[in-house]
């Protein structure tokens, strides 16, 4: 199940949406801020601003299974990516 909120403020554009994954306790929280601009008639800007993992979650990977292994229940990996930002402009016309 997914949750999406949107709404406008002062100008700006914010969606955000919290995505559970599959597996335990990996709710991340995304974020995205948008600024349209317009320039001229036919002619407009938008900053836009967009955060995966915006809280920095860390999701740990599932326990190593592999009963011959000497790491046996260790967890090495990780199931979903650290924060992610990314800064956009987008021109019109």
């Amino acid at each position: 199940m997914s949750t999406l909120i949107s709404y406008r403020a002062l100008g700006f554009s914010v969606t955000s949406a919290a995505i559970p994954s599959a597996g335990r306790n990996t709710n991340v929280f995304d974020f995205a801020l948008m600024r349209d601009v317009p320039i001229h008639e036919s002619l407009g800007l938008q900053f836009r601003w967009e955060v995966s993992n915006l809280t920095n979650t860390t999701q740990f990977g599932q326990p190593n299974n592999n009963l011959s292994s000497s790491g046996v229940s260790q967890i090495t990996t990780l199931a979903g990516d650290p924060r992610v930002m990314q800064f956009a402009l987008r021109l019109s016309f």
